[in-house]
Formats: C-alpha cells, sequence, structure tokens
C-alpha cells in the first residue's frame, strides 16, 4: 500500500471507531432514560401497593412472550405478593396483584 492509501485506510478506521463510540453512547444515554423511568414508575406502584419491590420477574422487551415458549410461567411460578403490569399497544397500562403463591403450571 501507498502513503495516501494508507491515510485513507486509516480515516475509514478511524470513522468507523468513532461511529460506533456514538453508537454506544446513545444507547448508554437511552438505556440511563429507559431505567430512570423504570425506577419512577416502580416507586410510584411501590406507594400504590404499599410493598418494596425488589426485582422484575419477567419484562417482555426482554424475555421471550411467544405462545408455548414463553418462560413467564416458569418466572412466576412457586412466587407470591406479585404485580403483574400488561402494557398494551395504545400504551395503556394496567395490571393486577397477587398475594396467593403461584402453585399450578400451565393452567388456564
Amino acid at each position: 500500500m501507498n502513503e495516501f492509501q494508507e491515510n485513507v485506510k486509516t480515516e475509514i478506521i478511524n470513522e468507523i471507531q468513532q461511529h460506533q463510540k456514538n453508537e454506544r453512547e446513545k444507547l448508554r444515554e437511552k438505556t440511563e432514560k429507559m431505567l430512570k423511568k423504570q425506577s419512577k414508575k416502580i416507586k410510584q406502584l411501590e406507594v400504590i401497593v404499599e410493598m418494596k419491590i425488589t426485582e422484575v420477574l419477567f419484562d417482555s422487551d426482554i424475555n421471550d412472550w411467544k405462545q408455548d415458549e414463553s418462560d413467564f410461567d416458569r418466572k412466576i411460578f412457586g412466587k407470591e405478593k406479585l404485580v403483574i403490569l400488561i402494557k398494551d399497544t395504545n400504551y395503556n397500562l394496567f395490571g393486577c396483584y397477587i398475594n396467593s403463591k403461584i402453585n399450578q403450571y400451565r393452567y388456564y
């Protein structure tokens, strides 16, 4: 490679690295915003149910939600005092509180 080609190669590599850095920063910022928003909603919910929410067992944005493949039932089996929240495609938020222990698997 001649000097010109080396310079072009270096410039392209630098542009790619900068683009990757920018994308990582955007993802980090998006994640921080999502976590802050989620934290605020969890705090509001804790006031409503008068309990401390200690973990998210299932998140359909992360966990598999396909019929007959979902691990939702496995995640909640044996648990009690559950808050289940659902956001529909119109962004309506609704749900329920289950005090009793989930002791049946795939029962409809």
